[in-house]
């Protein structure tokens, strides 16, 4: 299905289309950078069907890339910002690359002309996540998939011309990538003032009509009495990403602030559900219903999804494999439960582990630490062990060193022996997005990561 990209900038030419720490950029603006970087793909040597990946780019930049290469029928892969060259490497095997365009390439001042339209269909991006376990996958959707999941959530929310966008998220990730996409297709602007961990000077002064931020964001601007009041004036406050605990919603409700609980991944093109803003859950784990152009199927807590936001497959050693079967049916990695569309998030699927031949589930051992979320994130992990196969390890990420009596306080008081952490340790730390299981695993078998508190076996 052939789209054009064109009318867009031609229907909001004049139109702020994205705010920066250098200032502001009309669509006509936004445009003509497409089209220099649809000459700078074609000098660097891009052709039709080629896999690329983009790295050290501006958001504002990674998103014009993104609309060139579309024009171009290059199928773009961004490369996260913040990871270490050595997990970029590992990323790009993954995927049969073409090459890759850095952002020192010398920039292109030819504008390349024609009509700006796609193959709506085509592969148009690839998005890495790092999976449970093993090495990273790079999920490929369209244009016509992303663009589906944009005009749900701006259904949903209600996006205008001329609202904006706060860009809270990295745009290598499918969070903040949509942001970009949802404000394109619908005439707003993307803000992107800030760094994700630096959001408390924009909202200082700004106030944006919508956001989009993890659990970790919303506890640190929390505490915040400048940055809520900014919260406060906002449409919504789109909370995703991770599990938001009760402790912190209930915080955000007394505060007036208008959160949305939401769910998705990067196989649905972020959201795929929602409860309106302010609206409280009624239980744990419940995000709402699903959003509009999704169908379901149900079967314990097993739920299949089909819809065009769905994602067409994933790379992984560069051996492609679709995620949807011949019906068009896409299996979520998560244990759900559903009442007439409306979800109830259980848990990831893989995530259950054994420990002396007892399950234990990461959900539980977190679970007693939420309200030690404001100063650290963390995340529980099996490990090999001799005498019992695996044993629970947590990893605590923060700024400051952990709190560890307050932890096995915790812990001992919610877990029992088999589920409680043998070895905690910590990764010194300002980042906001969720922690990567696999990224820590590694990091674990280089021991790169200190141990501050171990308990030795033969107690469990």
């Amino acid at each position: 299905m052939k789209t054009s990209l064109h009318n867009i900038f031609k229907q909001h030419a004049a139109q702020p289309a994205w705010r920066t720490p250098e200032g502001s950029l009309t669509y006509q603006d936004l445009e003509q950078r497409v089209r220099r970087h649809a000459t700078l793909l074609m000098k660097s040597g891009a052709k039709a069907g080629d896999f690329w990946a983009v790295r050290g780019w501006s958001a504002l930049d990674t998103f014009a890339l993104l609309l060139a290469a579309l024009w171009q029928r290059v199928t773009l892969f961004p490369l996260p910002d913040r990871l270490p060259d050595a997990q970029h490497q590992i990323m790009m095997q993954q995927v049969p690359l073409a090459g890759v365009l850095e952002s020192a390439a010398p920039k292109a001042e030819m504008e390349k002309e024609g009509p700006i339209d796609c193959d709506a269909d085509a592969p148009a991006v690839g998005i890495f996540t790092s999976g449970s376990t093993g090495a990273p996958k790079a999920i490929i959707h369209s244009w016509n998939s992303l663009t589906s999941s944009a005009e749900a959530t701006n259904s949903f929310y209600g996006l205008k011309p001329g609202d904006s966008w706060l860009l809270s998220l990295d745009p290598a990730h499918i969070g903040g990538l949509q942001i970009a996409v949802r404000c394109f297709i619908g005439g707003g602007i993307t803000w992107h003032l800030a760094e994700p961990k630096a959001l408390a000077h924009v909202l200082h002064t700004k106030s944006p009509t919508f956001l989009s931020l993890v659990p970790t964001q919303l506890y640190r601007l929390l505490s915040d009495p400048l940055a809520c009041d900014a919260l406060r004036l906002s449409r919504a406050i789109v909370l995703g990403g991770a599990a938001a605990s009760p402790e912190l919603l209930q915080e955000a409700a007394k505060k007036s602030l208008p959160f949305s609980v939401s769910y998705g991944s990067s196989e649905t093109a972020a959201q795929c559900t929602a409860l309106p803003p302010g609206v409280l859950p009624r239980h744990a784990g419940d995000v709402g219903y699903l959003l509009s152009g999704w169908e379901y199927q149900h079967s314990a807590v097993t739920l299949r999804l089909r819809g065009p936001a769905a994602a067409s497959g994933v790379y992984q050693q560069k051996e492609w494999r679709s995620l949807v079967d011949a019906d068009g049916w896409l299996t979520l990695p998560d244990r759900i439960l559903c009442d007439a569309g409306r979800l109830t998030i259980l848990g990831r699927a893989d995530g259950i582990f054994q420990v002396a031949g007892e399950n234990v589930s990461p959900l539980d051992i977190i679970q007693p630490l939420e309200a030690l979320r404001q100063h650290a994130d963390f995340l529980a992990l099996p490990w090999q062990d001799v005498e019992y196969g695996t044993i629970p390890v947590l990893i605590v990420r923060s700024p400051e060193k952990p709190d560890i009596p307050a932890i096995l306080q915790r812990l001992q008081t919610a877990l029992n022996g088999v589920q409680r952490p043998r070895r905690i340790y910590w990764h010194a730390s300002d980042e906001i997005s969720k922690p990567s299981r696999s990224y820590y695993e590694k990091a674990l078998e280089r021991h790169e990561l200190p141990l501050v508190w171990r308990l030795d076996l033969g107690r469990i």
